[in-house]
């Protein structure tokens, strides 16, 4: 696993900053202030106005603000925009808060390791089917084999991007267009590894749901209901073709594309994200 900083970006506004925003702050709402985001030769910070609800926070950021370096309020149309397409990348990678966020993506090495076993199980299951008959069983192997290894692999190369982004910013106090595009190439990389391992899924769809009658079948013989290191592993095998099928209900529309294509979508989903946030400023 890749170590390294870990900034945290976003952080509680001071009082300074409260009172120069309070009126733009409705009741019920929440500041966050992010370290400095350098336009051309100025530095500007973003704030994010969360609902908040019974002392915690929304996860979905209701507004943004932006102020400059002497904490005046940016009202320039074009700056704002110019901002908030650097700030996407930066909350993107390093917001803490935000379930969408590479951080909010990353597994434990506990978790990685249950993950492994998990894997493990569900294949010695699959192999028992196979010794029963089960010959779709074969088609499958491969799958659950190198599942782990390329979550594995997506996970370090996204937490390259946040180490890389973080030791950045402690370096040079500010997050930039500069380094948000050398930033945004290595997270592509992620998410190419990431779509390696949606299509490798894809791969096996048609075996799926009968691999997952015959474990049924299995683990309700009289021989082996009771007999959990027969059980224990049929559950995981059954837990992870689950995954498989929700794994490919939710990239249906991705799964025929070539992996150019599937940059161009990426592209325009974060372009349509970005106007969304540049809708929410206020």
């Amino acid at each position: 696993m890749l170590g390294g900083i870990y900034v945290v970006f976003y952080e509680e506004a001071d009082n300074n900053v409260l009172k120069i925003v309070k009126s733009y702050i409705k009741f019920g709402e929440r500041i966050r202030v992010s370290k400095s985001i350098k336009l051309g030769n100025k530095l500007y910070r973003e704030i994010i106005i969360n609902k908040k609800f019974f002392n915690k926070l929304s996860n979905e950021a209701v507004g943004y603000l932006y102020i400059d370096e002497n904490n005046n309020i940016v009202d320039d149309e074009n700056i704002k925009k110019e901002i908030a397409k650097i700030s996407y990348f930066a909350e993107m990678f390093l917001d803490d808060s935000n379930p969408n966020s590479l951080k909010s993506a990353l597994l434990s090495d506990e978790d990685m390791q249950k993950d492994r076993n998990t894997y493990k199980e569900a294949l010695e299951a699959l192999e028992g089917l196979i010794k029963d008959g089960l010959d779709e069983g074969e088609k499958i192997i491969h799958i659950l084999e190198n599942m782990p290894d390329l979550r594995m692999k997506n996970d370090e190369k996204l937490r390259e991007v946040i180490y890389i982004a973080s030791e950045f910013i402690d370096e040079n106090n500010y997050f930039d267009d500069k380094i948000c595009k050398e930033l945004r190439s290595k997270y592509v990389d992620a998410m190419l590894v990431n779509f390696e391992k949606v299509k490798l899924v894809a791969s096996g769809a048609r075996y799926y749901d009968n691999i997952k009658k015959s474990a049924e079948k299995k683990r309700k013989r009289l021989s082996v209901r009771f007999n959990s290191k027969v059980t224990i592993p049929i559950f995981r095998l059954d837990y992870i073709l689950s995954y498989f099928k929700r794994i490919i209900r939710t990239y249906e529309c991705i799964l025929k594309m070539s992996n150019s294509e599937y940059i161009k979508r990426m592209s325009t989903i974060e372009r349509e994200n970005i106007n969304k946030k540049i809708e929410l400023i206020r």
